[in-house]
């Protein structure tokens, strides 16, 4: 697959305002070749979301359903390339802490 010149550190950046659609399918295409624990991602999300915040706000601002958040949180779901995205956003981290723990 090709990348675009916003997606060439895709891994590194987090977010970016310039991403294109591809940018968001190229992350969805590397998740799935990955070998995530669900479990590790869920409790660095519900780290970043801290005690401030309640799923219901965080959900909101997002776009996305409580349910959905939870469900990443408790590491029965992996968030797809474009939630990821976000959720990297939102949290001023990256896609690679997310997923990987990595800083």
């Amino acid at each position: 697959m090709s990348r675009c010149d916003s997606c060439a550190s895709v891994r590194t950046c987090g977010f970016r305002d310039d991403w294109t659609e591809e940018c968001y399918n190229y992350i969805g295409e590397e998740v799935k070749h990955m070998e995530l624990d669900a479990k590790a991602v869920g409790k660095r999300l519900r780290e970043l979301r801290g005690f401030d915040k309640s799923q219901e706000a965080v959900s909101a601002e997002l776009g996305i359903s409580r349910a959905s958040l939870c469900l990443y949180e408790n590491g029965l779901r992996i968030p797809g390339g474009e939630i990821a995205t976000q959720l990297a956003h939102y949290y001023d981290t990256t896609t690679d802490y997310i997923f990987l723990g990595k800083k």
